[in-house]
């Protein structure tokens, strides 16, 4: 969703008054949006509206994106308040750590290409994410994110260090193999069901396991 320069943050419909007409934040379509809500406080209501209007399968939905906006927000709220899964924290991953960079996705101070491999510069806020949206109530296929380090599963971020697929591309002077300033976002999705090859009737005694990977890199 739109980021600071994209006049995010402020009152839908708002002009600049010293360059009128160059800097005009996007107007808020009612009855989606109020006139008081800022620009990505309406974009997160657009997107619950979309999803919620179209998603009608047995399947849960996932939205994958860069937000530009941290778990304490208005849009994040927008979107969990719905029962929407973070699937970082239902995947039993802590909160992002600026200190330290760990679990953060964003917010680097990158200058140069070659900034992108200094460990120094590390990430200081989570803004990628992975919403698995559950199907409706009795659906057979609800959808659970796994847990962090089970077996076969990935859920988290990935290519989280500083060159990440060294030696493939190599470390400095040869080229980046990851030339982002975020780090990766990845889920493994089980979504048990009935297994029709258990019995004819397709009732099954069982629950299947099907790992689904929704990997998002902004």
């Amino acid at each position: 969703m739109a980021a600071h320069s994209d006049l995010a943050t402020a009152a839908c419909g708002f002009q600049d008054p010293r360059v009128p007409g160059l800097f005009t934040a996007p107007a808020c379509p009612a009855p989606t949006c109020g006139v008081h809500e800022t620009v990505r406080e309406c974009q997160a209501k657009q997107v619950a509206a979309f999803v919620e209007a179209r998603h009608q399968g047995p399947a849960p939905a996932i939205i994958a994106g860069d937000l530009n906006a941290e778990p304490d927000s208005k849009e994040y709220r927008e979107f969990t308040s719905r029962g929407w899964l973070d699937s970082h924290r239902a995947a039993g991953h802590r909160e992002c750590e600026p200190r330290t960079g760990e679990h953060c996705t964003a917010g680097r101070s990158d200058k140069h290409l070659q900034d992108l491999e200094s460990p120094a510069l590390h990430q200081h806020k989570r803004i990628d994410y992975i919403f698995v949206v559950p199907p409706r109530a009795g659906a057979p296929y609800p959808g659970v994110p796994q847990a962090a380090g089970a077996a076969g599963t990935r859920s988290g971020r990935f290519a989280a260090q500083p060159n990440p697929f060294a030696p493939a591309c190599g470390a400095a002077p040869l080229p980046i193999c990851w030339p982002s300033d975020h780090s990766g976002t990845a889920l493994t999705l089980c979504c048990p069901g009935p297994r029709s090859d258990l019995h004819g009737d397709g009732t099954g005694a069982d629950a299947a396991c099907a790992l689904d990977q929704a990997c998002v890199s902004p």
